[in-house]
């Protein structure tokens, strides 16, 4: 069982590795065979390496001035489902991404009793601004 306290701290750390462009913060927020889906129909990035080459490009190489909220909707056995929101200095297009979406996060327990998110989905809608 997870509990609303677990997932909490777990989303503060997950908005500090976003915002601060912290790569190791966030890789270290998910077990080392975590699948980690952005995209409905993608193939899920799948292991810390993965993941830390993915933040590492997406986010510490082409974001900045990063904002985050999330809305913790339904926490139940080990599954979290929650809203969130993100806007940032997109560098690709020298302009502003905003993003709404939702999160589908199946953790775990670490023998530290850390949770560790094992399953990452996410949905969400994007708008550019230039």
């Amino acid at each position: 069982m997870i509990s609303n306290a677990e997932v909490v701290s777990w989303f503060e750390g997950y908005k500090s590795a976003w915002v601060e462009r912290d790569v190791e913060l966030a890789v270290s927020l998910f077990t080392a065979d975590a699948e980690y889906k952005e995209k409905r129909f993608a193939e899920p990035l799948l292991g810390h390496p993965t993941l830390r080459s993915y933040w590492n490009d997406r986010v510490y190489e082409h974001q900045r001035d990063i904002s985050f909220d999330y809305q913790i909707w339904s926490v139940k056995e080990n599954i979290c489902i929650a809203g969130w929101q993100a806007s940032f200095t997109w560098l690709p297009i020298n302009g502003i991404m905003q993003m709404d979406g939702v999160f589908r996060l199946t953790f775990t327990k670490a023998d530290d009793g850390k949770i560790l998110c094992t399953n990452f989905n996410e949905w969400m809608d994007c708008q550019e601004f230039r």
